[in-house]
């Protein structure tokens, strides 16, 4: 009793559980509320994928505003040199943003993900995700989830919009070049400088495209060898609807002669290889006023000169059959040789479709490894610097990929595949170089 009375009618007694605390009975959650997402996500992983993004967009919209610069400048020039009025300058610019995403796609995962893991190691957040017990391969989880989407928007760019673009813009260039004003300082080159050797320049003082007019016209026609072999100046000339030529008005023809056996010199100067001709009126086939200054090609000229981006991988399928049929049926050697090398160009152009979204997931694996530093390296112009050297090297393999897989004279799918495979093979070596330090 007087042990009961010294403790006091105010203290309460503590009870301890008799067992341990693992089988401590706990109000259990519905089962249905047990279940977590079928696919979990840690909180890592939206942590570095919500970086990795952010980075991307930002890199994105540098490299894109800069290229969106330079269509800029490259309409207004359009602008003077045609005298195209504003909307059909708006409208190049806009025909050509589907090629300017997919082409900078790929610079802005590789800097996107360098930037994003420069930034984590410089606040040390990388050294304490590997002191959790995180890998860097774990680690890639994130941003190769970002790669992959990027890559099927590169596909369906590539796929679906640049195709329809690309023609849509060049129609609308010929369109606007057809109803502008006269253009001063005109100059045509026949073929276009990308599309082969020079074959013709023709150069006049101005060119009114509703009546078919040169001023001060003067033409140059080059030899193989690209040497100038004749020219033509006059005063003016017009076009003819009923001939399909030029009527060139009070004018003189030069001619050029290499040597001295190709025609009769009327000069006994042995180094006299050179006469000319005046006219009052001469009639010259060239292209009409609607080819002059831009001058469209069907989709087999294309094809040909390896302008693969005008059509859909179904488009090129078709076209590859159609050459083939042509092959078959034709008994000419040359012929069949040339064919064959369309043939070789369009399986590649296939083939490059379907490999070049690929570079998206590669270059993530190069940008991560390349982020991650020693804390007290890092500096703010490290992620710009790495990016560009490394693009650097892809580019310069990208466009002798394509030039070699392009003309024909390579395997096909080899040049296809190449420049993302090693690019992804760089990319596993330097993450497994890092993942064991």
């Amino acid at each position: 009793m007087k042990h009961s009375e010294d403790i006091g009618p105010t203290t309460t007694p503590i009870f301890l559980p008799t067992t341990a605390p693992s089988t401590l009975q706990a109000d259990k959650p519905h089962v249905s509320q047990q279940r977590g997402p079928r696919f979990p996500v840690k909180i890592i992983d939206l942590y570095l994928f919500n970086h990795v993004v952010q980075a991307t967009l930002r890199g994105l919209g540098w490299f894109a505003g800069l290229l969106v610069a330079v269509a800029v400048i490259t309409a207004a020039r359009k602008l003077v040199d045609n005298s195209l009025t504003l909307g059909s300058m708006a409208v190049f610019i806009a025909y050509q943003i589907p090629r300017i995403l997919l082409f900078t796609l790929p610079m802005s995962i590789l800097y996107g993900t360098v930037q994003a893991f420069t930034d984590l190691s410089s606040r040390g957040e990388v050294t304490a995700t590997f002191g959790g017990g995180m890998s860097l391969r774990r680690m890639l989880v994130a941003p190769l989830t970002w790669g992959a989407m990027l890559m099927l928007v590169a596909f369906i760019l590539q796929e679906r919009l640049m195709p329809f673009c690309e023609r849509q813009k060049e129609v609308a260039v010929v369109r606007s070049v057809a109803n502008s004003k006269v253009q001063e300082h005109f100059r045509f080159e026949d073929p276009p400088s990308n599309r082969g050797p020079l074959k013709r320049l023709i150069q006049a003082e101005s060119f009114d495209p509703k009546t078919g007019t040169l001023i001060q016209p003067r033409i140059q026609e080059h030899d193989e060898d690209q040497h100038v072999s004749k020219e033509v100046y006059a005063e003016r000339a017009v076009w003819n609807l009923k001939t399909g030529q030029w009527d060139f008005y009070a004018g003189e023809v030069i001619y050029h002669n290499r040597t001295r056996t190709e025609v009769q010199a009327k000069s006994d100067d042995k180094n006299d290889f050179i006469w000319a001709a005046t006219f009052k009126h001469l009639s010259y086939k060239a292209p009409d006023p609607h080819q002059l200054g831009s001058a469209t090609m069907n989709m087999r000229q294309h094809l040909e000169h390896g302008d693969f981006e005008m059509a859909s991988i179904a488009e090129l399928m078709g076209y590859r059959e159609l050459v083939r049929h042509e092959m078959q049926d034709s008994k000419d050697i040359a012929g069949v040789k040339s064919k064959n090398e369309l043939i070789q160009g369009i399986t590649f152009g296939i083939h490059d479709k379907i490999a070049t979204p690929f570079i998206c997931i590669a270059l993530v694996l190069i940008g991560v490894p390349l982020g991650i530093r020693p804390q007290r390296s890092v500096g703010s112009g490290v992620a710009m610097g790495l990016s560009l050297i490394v693009l650097l090297f892809y580019y310069v393999g990208y466009i002798l990929t394509q030039t070699w897989g392009g003309s024909g004279d390579a395997n096909p799918m080899l040049m296809a595949y190449l420049s993302p495979v090693a690019t992804a093979l760089v990319g596993c070596g330097l993450v497994w170089k890092k993942d064991r330090c």
